[in-house]
Protein backbone atom coordinates (compact mmCIF):
# COMPACT_ATOMS: atom_id res chain seq x y z
CA UNK A 1 0.00 0.00 0.00
CA UNK A 2 1.19 3.42 -1.33
CA UNK A 3 1.10 6.14 1.52
CA UNK A 4 0.55 10.04 0.75
CA UNK A 5 3.41 12.13 0.83
CA UNK A 6 0.55 14.85 2.81
CA UNK A 7 -0.22 11.93 5.71
CA UNK A 8 4.15 11.37 5.56
CA UNK A 9 4.09 14.83 6.51
CA UNK A 10 1.44 15.27 8.83
CA UNK A 11 3.18 12.44 11.32
CA UNK A 12 6.56 14.43 10.78
CA UNK A 13 4.69 17.37 11.76
CA UNK A 14 2.88 15.74 14.87
CA UNK A 15 6.40 14.30 15.91
CA UNK A 16 7.94 17.79 16.10
CA UNK A 17 5.19 19.12 17.87
CA UNK A 18 5.36 16.40 20.12
CA UNK A 19 9.59 16.59 20.59
CA UNK A 20 8.97 20.29 21.09
CA UNK A 21 6.87 20.11 23.82
CA UNK A 22 9.03 17.66 25.90
CA UNK A 23 11.36 20.93 26.51
CA UNK A 24 9.38 22.16 29.43
CA UNK A 25 8.13 19.13 30.61
CA UNK A 26 7.51 18.43 34.47
CA UNK A 27 7.81 14.78 35.22
CA UNK A 28 5.55 14.08 38.64
CA UNK A 29 5.52 11.18 41.24
CA UNK A 30 3.22 10.60 43.74
CA UNK A 31 0.06 11.31 44.98
CA UNK A 32 -1.87 13.99 44.48
CA UNK A 33 -5.60 16.06 44.70
CA UNK A 34 -6.68 18.81 42.13
CA UNK A 35 -2.71 19.32 40.98
CA UNK A 36 -2.33 21.46 37.64
CA UNK A 37 1.33 22.27 37.16
CA UNK A 38 2.03 25.04 34.31
CA UNK A 39 5.37 24.99 32.91
CA UNK A 40 6.58 28.10 30.41
CA UNK A 41 9.73 29.41 29.14
CA UNK A 42 10.89 31.64 32.22
CA UNK A 43 8.64 30.43 34.98
CA UNK A 44 6.98 27.21 36.64
CA UNK A 45 3.54 27.36 38.83
CA UNK A 46 1.91 24.36 40.53
CA UNK A 47 -1.25 24.62 42.36
CA UNK A 48 -2.63 21.61 44.70
CA UNK A 49 -5.46 20.88 47.37
CA UNK A 50 -2.94 18.03 48.15
CA UNK A 51 -0.23 16.63 47.21
CA UNK A 52 2.66 13.79 48.37
CA UNK A 53 5.55 13.15 46.22
CA UNK A 54 7.66 15.28 43.99
CA UNK A 55 8.07 16.40 40.46
CA UNK A 56 11.12 18.09 38.15
CA UNK A 57 12.28 19.97 35.90
CA UNK A 58 15.59 20.64 33.81
CA UNK A 59 16.07 24.11 32.01
CA UNK A 60 19.06 26.12 30.02
CA UNK A 61 19.35 29.32 32.01
CA UNK A 62 21.62 31.91 31.31
CA UNK A 63 23.57 34.08 33.92
CA UNK A 64 20.74 36.27 34.32
CA UNK A 65 18.21 33.60 34.66
CA UNK A 66 20.44 31.93 37.81
CA UNK A 67 20.46 35.81 39.56
CA UNK A 68 16.94 36.55 38.95
CA UNK A 69 15.56 32.73 40.51
CA UNK A 70 12.73 33.64 42.33
CA UNK A 71 10.11 31.21 44.32
CA UNK A 72 6.59 32.42 46.25
CA UNK A 73 5.04 29.92 47.63
CA UNK A 74 1.73 29.06 50.26
CA UNK A 75 0.74 25.80 51.60
CA UNK A 76 -1.32 25.66 54.90
CA UNK A 77 0.12 22.27 56.02
CA UNK A 78 2.67 19.56 55.53
CA UNK A 79 6.19 20.15 53.78
CA UNK A 80 7.51 21.72 51.20
CA UNK A 81 11.17 22.07 49.56
CA UNK A 82 12.51 23.37 46.48
CA UNK A 83 15.60 21.85 45.29
CA UNK A 84 18.04 23.15 42.62
CA UNK A 85 21.15 21.05 41.17
CA UNK A 86 23.80 21.39 38.45
CA UNK A 87 26.95 19.11 38.67
CA UNK A 88 27.93 19.07 42.09
CA UNK A 89 26.03 22.49 43.37
CA UNK A 90 23.31 21.82 44.69
CA UNK A 91 21.06 24.03 47.01
CA UNK A 92 17.82 23.33 48.66
CA UNK A 93 15.35 25.54 50.97
CA UNK A 94 12.64 24.84 52.95
CA UNK A 95 9.67 26.68 51.19
CA UNK A 96 6.96 25.90 53.68
CA UNK A 97 4.35 27.99 54.94
CA UNK A 98 4.70 31.21 53.54
CA UNK A 99 8.04 31.85 51.32
CA UNK A 100 9.03 34.36 48.92
CA UNK A 101 12.68 35.08 47.87
CA UNK A 102 15.12 34.82 45.64
CA UNK A 103 17.38 31.14 45.79
CA UNK A 104 20.95 31.79 46.25
CA UNK A 105 22.87 30.22 43.08
CA UNK A 106 26.57 31.10 43.75
CA UNK A 107 28.25 28.32 42.27
CA UNK A 108 25.87 27.54 39.08
CA UNK A 109 26.65 28.88 35.91
CA UNK A 110 25.03 29.25 33.15
CA UNK A 111 23.38 25.85 31.48
CA UNK A 112 21.61 23.06 32.00
CA UNK A 113 20.11 23.48 35.69
CA UNK A 114 17.70 20.95 37.67
CA UNK A 115 14.76 22.46 39.49
CA UNK A 116 13.01 19.82 41.81
CA UNK A 117 10.14 20.40 44.16
CA UNK A 118 9.07 18.05 47.03
CA UNK A 119 6.19 17.69 49.09
CA UNK A 120 5.31 15.87 52.07
CA UNK A 121 1.61 15.46 52.98
CA UNK A 122 1.23 19.77 51.52
CA UNK A 123 -2.45 20.54 51.53
CA UNK A 124 -3.58 24.31 49.70
CA UNK A 125 -0.45 24.06 47.80
CA UNK A 126 0.65 27.22 45.43
CA UNK A 127 4.11 27.69 44.23
CA UNK A 128 5.68 30.08 41.56
CA UNK A 129 9.03 29.97 40.18
CA UNK A 130 10.42 32.21 37.99
CA UNK A 131 13.85 33.01 36.27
Amino acid sequence: MKKSPFVVMGILVVLVVVLAGCANAVLFSGTSVNRMSVSKATSWTTTASYVDGNESRTVNMSADDLAALNVTSTNSSGTLSFTITQGDAKRTVDISGQFSGSIDTSGFTAGKVSMRLDYTSAKDTNISITW
